[in-house]
């Protein structure tokens, strides 16, 4: 299940690449779903820390998604 989840964060990562959103400067859909289900990897405790930290080393634009969305739509959320 790990090697299915590096592969599709991979591939997201891909498909992100320098843009600050999927398609280009405005959020859309994919933005939002990609958000919500990273966002719980990355801002909620976890028992194993494998796919959190896949993400940090090797799709770090993901991260920055996920922080950039945070910044832009929540600036009062605290972790």
């Amino acid at each position: 299940i790990f090697d299915i989840a590096k592969r599709d964060l991979t591939a997201l990562s891909t498909l992100l690449g320098d843009k600050p959103y999927f398609f280009g400067t405005i959020p859309s859909t994919l933005d939002a779903t990609a958000f919500g289900l990273l966002a719980q990897i990355i801002d909620t405790p976890l028992y194993k820390t494998d796919i959190k930290e896949f993400i940090e080393k090797s799709t770090p634009n993901l991260l920055n998604l996920v922080e950039r969305i945070k910044r832009d739509y929540w600036p009062d959320w605290e972790i």
